[in-house]
């Protein structure tokens, strides 16, 4: 997955959503419309990009290609097996030894705090 991450230049949620009709073998693109995010109370979710412009068909370098090829070949043999049709990279939540990560905040410095900078409620700087 990385290296596809790599070849691509898209985000994490965004390889994770990519479907097999999403990619064109024969053209040597995959479209990116979709990512995944985690919605509370649902989990794991595919949904539309936030803009327009995260809609997109990518090229893909040959090697690239080559990696999600055979990805695919393995979906083939498990779906001949009687498995179900999984993407190219099946997003699976895992679960966190504390809780979910960014609930594991709770109790730690935040490095505005150490800085002595005022917290504005965005992001702290980084």
């Amino acid at each position: 997955m990385s290296r596809f991450m790599t070849a691509t230049g898209v985000w994490i949620g965004e390889v994770l959503a990519v479907y097999w009709e999403d990619i064109d073998f024969e053209a040597g693109t995959v479209d990116v419309n979709y990512t995944v995010i985690r919605a509370a109370g649902l989990g794991l979710i595919r949904k539309s990009t936030k803009t327009e412009a995260g809609e997109r068909t990518l090229p893909r370098p040959r090697w690239a290609l080559d990696i999600v090829r055979r990805r695919h070949e393995v979906t083939l043999v498990s779906e001949r097996a009687g498995l179900p049709e999984q993407p190219p990279w099946p997003a699976r939540p895992v679960e966190h030894p504390q809780g979910h990560p960014e609930r594991s905040w709770r109790g730690r410095v935040r490095l505005g705090d150490l800085a002595g900078l005022p917290e504005d409620g965005g992001h702290d700087p980084r």
